[in-house]
């Protein structure tokens, strides 16, 4: 095929060739109805030739697609003109990573946070179960601000032939130089190497032959990076564990990697000039909200002891400053552009550090339940009636699919002791805000408000607990206030995806500060109690009598995430199973407890269909076969009341909040417009749904009518939901 400069493809004019790889030529090109410019790859006409390469070609792209992520590489179009198929896609004006180390190593801190950024992608992809499997710096590009776009998902796969091999030996990972099975962890692996040779300027392994390089990447460790200049031991760790010739004894995920590659950026960062911090400029946002990305810093003393008035100023320092520390292809030519610049810096408000504590709930939680005898856990778990001391009366339908039938008058749960910074802070008093009505949303499928139906109340009851990230530290915490806004403060840090039981207690994730595991505990900062023992538990719901809690890990060590429940009475249980299905269990992530029993998440047909139907699916409590609810894989379940499941996809574009009934019936779509809506909750009455927006340009969280009318912003979140926002979760409780 000739050059196609200056030809039209559909709706793409072709500009100028931009590169060539394995697949084929990367051209820029206009799209003339939108008046953009964007990148083409044209198929190379061998390859299109063949049809089994064009489906296997068709699934890859169809799995990338589904992928937004302010890291990932946006794809738009599949289409073919004649005997030219071709795929659209963003450009990057920053051109390759390959290209960018063709210049040299980039600066120690640079390349930690240009891992970490892929990591984040990574994991969003796992999570959509999706791989790699062919990583290096030909894949990684970066867009006018510098920042990584992760590209060509699931080539290496397209371009597979018998007895062929696309993957660059010094690229390959230990399991695929021996023909092993393949996972998220190759992608961590090989992440692990682009790390290496972007901190010292070459890869770790290098040989005269190819088969010399793939016996190092097998048996050898990598050169020390003290040979390099690199001296930071938590950086050697880090290269360490992710090029571990083992997968188990590497980054359980992409989000453990991540979280490691800014806290070692932190730690080698240089001190901070002692100036008052300006904010950083915005920059417009574009479809999915940009990745935050945490300025890295490593807390500073000066301490001059002269004297005893100067050794005195010393330790006054010192006190101060502990006080706060605990609050393309391997043979492509490298193609300079191929994706546009959709990441913008999120900008965050510090979170307060010396406030007042908080108020005293309304209605003070009810202390945790602790069992007089501990029940022997099991994967069959069948929801009982809590143990009652002095039954309460409880309203219907808690905001969480089902009745709390009783409180529990309990011996309060062994305290665990924390950091000074466990302790709720921050309140802030907010007026209530005065709503403007936002129109319904017109797009179909929608519903016709019901005429009878009262309008939204001005002010709402209850509260609100919410994810804040904190981009100093890379941690999430979790945050409440009232309905309206007031009285808010952060209630545990280090913690995310809370989830309310009708009586307030919060079951949530911690990651970080030594909290890697599943908590429980009052809205007030109270009787917190730990319910699991694996860092990779996550995203926990209660189930309709609040007895026990779902939720999906990773905990087996094979890179799959399962489903798990079990009681929360007793003792926390050892090993609990998952839920069974056949003997590899259920899929999936993301789990809600609906009010019928069983369990809504987001997952494929892995182990009893083709595996690539994706979206949300239901199953029994005790486990079997699952029934499919949606067709989006992006879409994820989020809170259930009366029959009706909100969730949020991005099966239109952008993120949104929809609706649908458990029969699968009556799925509408529930708010649309600019910027990105998610994480809804219902109200505990069943009257409105809360969700997090940006679509004016500041994270906020809004509310609606169940038929999605009268859209209200209820307040503004101090700060932002962090780069990962859409894995968090926001409940409304009492």
């Amino acid at each position: 095929m000739g050059d196609l400069v200056g030809r039209r493809l559909g709706d793409y004019e072709i500009v100028e060739l931009l590169g060539q790889g394995a697949a084929g030529a990367v051209y820029r090109a206009r799209q003339l109805s939108l008046d953009r410019f964007v990148a083409v790859r044209v198929l190379d006409p061998a390859l299109a030739a063949d049809p089994g390469f064009l489906e296997r070609y068709r699934e890859a792209v169809l799995a990338s697609a589904r992928l937004i992520h302010p890291n990932i590489l946006r794809l738009y179009d599949l289409r073919h003109d004649g005997e030219v198929h071709y795929v659209v896609m963003d450009l990057a004006p920053g051109g390759s990573l390959r290209s960018r180390l063709a210049q040299g190593p980039l600066p120690l801190p640079e390349a930690l946070e240009l891992a970490a950024a892929v990591a984040d992608a990574l994991a969003y992809a796992h999570a959509h179960g999706v791989t790699h499997a062919a990583l290096d710096p030909n894949d990684v590009l970066l867009d006018d601000a510098g920042h990584p776009l992760v590209a060509d998902f699931g080539l290496d796969r397209a371009l597979a032939r018998p007895g062929s091999q696309t993957i660059l030996p010094e690229y390959m990972t230990p399991e695929q130089a021996q023909g092993l099975e393949t996972g998220p962890h190759t992608d961590l692996y090989a992440l692990g190497l682009i790390l290496f040779e972007a901190i010292t300027g070459r890869p770790p392994f290098r040989g005269d032959t190819p088969l010399s390089v793939l016996y190092q990447q097998v048996n050898e460790p990598p050169p020390r990076l003290t040979s390099f200049g690199v001296q930071p031991p938590a950086v050697q760790e880090l290269v360490d564990t992710a090029l571990a010739k083992s997968p188990r004894h590497r980054f359980p995920s992409g989000m453990d990697m991540a979280r490691a590659l800014r806290h070692a950026a932190a730690q080698t960062a240089a001190p901070p000039e002692p100036t008052f911090p300006k904010p950083a400029p915005s920059r417009p946002r574009t479809g999915f909200a940009p990745a935050a990305r945490p300025a890295s810093r490593t807390p500073w003393v000066a301490v001059a002891a002269l004297g005893a008035v100067g050794l005195f100023a010393a330790v006054a320092v010192l006190v101060l400053v502990a006080g706060q520390l605990l609050g393309g292809r391997g043979d492509e030519t490298p193609v300079p552009a191929t994706a546009v610049a959709v990441a913008a810096a999120d900008t965050a408000t510090a979170v307060p550090t010396s406030t007042p504590a908080p108020p005293t709930p309304t209605a003070p939680p009810t202390a945790l339940p602790t069992a007089t005898s501990s029940p022997t856990p099991t994967h069959t778990v069948t929801p009982s009636p809590m143990p009652t001391a002095t039954p309460t009366p409880r309203p219907a339908g808690g905001g969480f699919g089902g009745e709390v039938k009783s409180a529990v008058t309990a011996t309060p749960a062994e305290t665990v002791t924390a950091a000074p910074s466990d302790t709720p802070t921050a309140v802030v008093d907010t007026p209530t805000p005065t709503f403007t009505a936002t129109p319904a949303p017109t797009d179909t499928p929608t519903a016709e408000a019901t005429a009878t139906e009262p309008p939204l109340p001005a002010g709402f009851s209850g509260r609100i607990a919410y994810p804040l990230y904190d981009p100093h530290t890379g941690r999430t915490d979790v945050w409440v206030a009232q309905a309206d806004g007031s009285h808010r403060y952060q209630l545990a840090p280090c913690m995310r995806q809370p989830d309310f039981r009708g009586d307030g207690v919060l079951a949530m994730n911690g990651e970080g500060c030594g909290t890697d595991s599943l908590w429980l505990m009052s809205a007030d900062g109270s009787e917190r109690r730990e319910i699991s023992r694996h860092p990779e538990d996550s995203h926990p719901t209660w189930s309709p009598d609040g007895s026990s809690v779902v939720y999906s890990s990773s905990q087996q060590g094979d890179g799959q995430w399962r489903l798990y429940a079990h009681s929360v009475l007793g003792e926390i249980p050892e090993g609990p199973p998952f839920l069974p299905l056949g003997s590899s269990g259920i899929l999936g992530r993301s789990p809600v407890w609906l009010s019928n029993g069983e369990i809504a998440y987001n997952g494929c047909d892995y182990g009893f269909g083709s595996g690539g139907n994706c979206g949300l699916w239901v199953v029994s409590s005790q486990g079997g076969l699952p029934r499919r609810l949606t067709g989006d894989a992006s879409d994820r379940a989020a809170d259930e009341h009366g029959g009706n499941l909100v969730f949020m996809s991005t099966m239109n574009g952008a993120w949104d909040v929809y609706r649908i009934r458990l029969d699968g019936s009556d799925l509408t779509r529930l708010t649309q417009g600019s910027g990105n809506s998610g994480l809804p909750t219902w109200s505990p009455d069943g009257k409105a749904v809360a969700f997090l927006s940006d679509r004016d340009g500041q994270w906020a969280v809004w509310a609606m009518r169940p038929d999605g009318s009268q859209q209200h912003k209820l307040f503004d979140l101090n700060g932002t939901p962090g780069p990962q926002w859409t894995d968090e979760r926001m409940s409304w409780g009492p």
